[in-house]
């Protein structure tokens, strides 16, 4: 699980920042706002960072709520927001050594919302039935093609995990549909389907005969489901395929304590939560939600992967283990294209990943063929953010040059006023990368 949770902290932390700057805004974009906290709420469930997730939840409906209407948007809902955002990213800094503090802590913050946006105002209309309808046929039928492929591959090749994570990202969509309550077991049967897949993608487990056998069983519950939807009705949990995945799944009964995940999303509309902004593809045409999806996404994946090199420059062992981290987040960038159709993008990203010394000049390029980068005024010129840190990783390098600095005010036998200056200058930067 080490590598869904630092993904997680990466994702959770950087929708945090964005949602720190929305709240902090002259005038707020609540539907933005909202789309974010969703980020992290979807972000967290993934994990299974339960806590996590019910804080940014509580802060999603309220979001929601003052963006329609229900809950009015003043300073004090600005404020109580802003201390939501603050306390997420007190907890996300405590994932990895979660203790009692960190539970009342979680506790408080979701105590700030009780109430709030479920007695405010009048709630949205319900979603149509024949826009789930047609809703599910379209992301069960993506779904069933991806596992088909990964189940084909996993027979001939049990550690063949790349098509598994296809499968989930395939997922994202049905993550957070609000009234989706008459397609519950289903939905239960998904998130059975999610959680298997990502205990294989997470502990790189060897997919055996029984393991095999329970995926192909929620395989035949997808396909016995789309043939339903496909007439207009509801998939039926007592059918053969359904009869037989119980049989070998005992605990997908237990279903006593399971939250609907339709009521996760009071948006009105279908919903995405894996990701704040992430469209349906649909038909041949891509439209401008699509292209900025990809450029926000695809921008987010390579931050990650100039992270990854920036951090292990100048150590030989490290590079050499950051490498495959960063070529798996600009293949990303490719999976991400192929998705959407962008031709271009996915082979200059699948090209670069390729790379075995993979560099800056190889993410640059793959840059250029995201939605709307900038074009170069020379043929070799390097978009200026790719070199700029930002955020918290500005912070943490200033904070590296303090030996340095001190060093040079000993050499220069400095004034006692200059080496005050200094060592205040790096406490508000310590307490700034630490808000």
């Amino acid at each position: 699980m080490t590598q869904l949770v630092d993904y997680f902290v990466l994702e959770a932390g950087e929708f945090l920042e964005q949602l720190d700057r929305a709240l902090g805004a002259a005038i707020v974009d609540l539907a933005h706002a909202a789309r974010l906290a969703r980020g992290i709420r979807g972000s967290a469930q993934l994990a299974a960072q339960g806590p996590i997730a019910r804080v940014a939840a509580a802060l999603e409906r309220a979001l929601c709520a003052a963006q329609q209407g229900r809950l009015p948007w003043n300073e004090e809902t600005r404020g109580r927001a802003v201390r939501t955002v603050d306390d997420l990213k007190v907890l996300l800094r405590a994932v990895r050594q979660w203790d009692a503090a960190a539970d009342e802590r979680a506790r408080a913050a979701f105590a700030r919302w009780d109430g709030v946006a479920d007695s405010a105002g009048p709630k949205p209309e319900p979603v149509r039935t024949e826009l789930l309808f047609s809703f599910f046929r379209e992301e069960v039928a993506g779904i069933l093609a991806e596992l088909d492929f990964a189940l084909g591959e996993l027979r001939k090749a049990p550690t063949a995990h790349a098509p598994l994570r296809h499968v989930l990202r395939r997922m994202r969509a049905v993550r957070g549909v609000r009234g989706a309550e008459p397609f519950a077991p289903l939905l239960q049967v998904l998130e059975a389907l999610e959680d298997a897949a990502q205990e294989i993608v997470a502990e790189a487990l060897p997919v055996d005969r029984p393991w095999l056998t329970r995926l192909e069983a929620m395989r035949d519950v997808l396909e016995e489901s789309l043939l339903a939807l496909g007439r207009g009705r509801l998939p039926d949990p007592d059918g053969p395929a359904w009869q037989r995945y119980r049989e070998l799944s005992e605990d997908t009964t237990e279903v006593d304590d399971a939250v609907p995940i339709g009521t996760l999303v009071p948006e009105d509309g279908l919903a995405v939560a894996a990701s704040p902004v992430a469209p349906v593809p649909s038909g041949d045409r891509v439209d401008p939600a699509v292209l900025e999806f990809v450029r926000i996404e695809g921008t987010a994946l390579l931050d990650r992967a100039e992270a990854a090199l920036r951090e292990a420059q100048g150590d030989g062992d490290a590079r050499r283990r950051a490498l495959p981290r960063a070529r798996s987040l600009v293949a990303s960038v490719a999976d991400l294209a192929r998705v959407y159709g962008l031709r271009d993008l996915a082979q200059r990203a699948a090209t670069a990943s390729a790379v075995p010394d993979l560099g800056p000049a190889q993410i640059a390029e793959v840059r250029q063929a995201l939605p709307g980068a900038a074009i170069p005024t020379e043929e070799d010129a390097v978009p200026i953010e790719t070199l700029l840190l930002r955020g918290p990783r500005a912070l943490e390098e200033i904070l590296r040059l303090r030996p340095d600095l001190e060093r040079l005010l000993d050499e220069h036998q400095a004034a006692e006023p200059l080496r005050a200056a200094v060592r205040e200058l790096f406490a508000l930067v310590e307490l700034a990368r630490t808000a």
